[in-house]
């Protein structure tokens, strides 16, 4: 059963899009091509290196107000008072995604989680806002929240509540 027609209607498109092996949309965490963003501005690189654990910080107590009212408040709100994943940079830029959530495979900590994020951002704040990171950071925990939901309707949702969401992905979007 499907809580609203977002989900029904979300639920029927990726069943299209699986059965018809397309692709869906761009992602935040996804980076554009040239031909999807002809225009877009180069990066620069910022020194000394910008902290993404105080952002990731920050997002993690945003988080807290953000998922009052979610469906699954009691189960988001226990993965919150987990240990928030580590954040990091890439070692260098990628050209795959601006940033990715997955468990550690190797070492002592294997299987915890970690952000790590494009070294391509760790840009000016003139050109990557520490807004922009912020949302990016919490797409990326989003899937720490909801693990194993890929991008359904419960993601975009939970995703959608960060404030100016759909400026900042369009932002994300542009870059290049």
């Amino acid at each position: 059963s499907f809580t609203t027609f977002q989900r029904f209607h979300d639920a029927v498109n990726q069943r299209l899009l699986s059965r018809s092996g397309l692709v869906g949309g761009l992602t935040p965490e996804m980076i554009p091509s040239a031909s999807e963003s002809p225009d877009r501005p180069r990066l620069g690189r910022a020194r000394p290196s910008r902290d993404l654990t105080a952002s990731l910080r920050h997002v993690t107590r945003e988080a807290r107000s953000l998922i009052v009212g979610h469906a699954q408040e009691d189960d988001l709100r226990q993965r919150l008072d987990v240990a928030a994943p580590a954040c990091e940079w890439t070692r260098r830029p990628i050209k795959t995604a601006w940033a990715y959530w997955q468990p550690r495979g190797s070492g002592r900590n294997a299987g915890t989680p970690v952000i790590r994020v494009n070294l391509a951002l760790n840009a000016p704040i003139a050109q990557v806002s520490d807004e922009l990171l912020q949302y990016l950071l919490w797409h990326e925990l989003c899937h720490q929240l909801l693990p194993g939901q890929g991008h359904d309707a419960d993601f975009r949702e939970l995703e959608a509540r960060w404030p100016d969401a759909a400026a900042l992905d369009y932002e994300l979007d542009r870059l290049t």
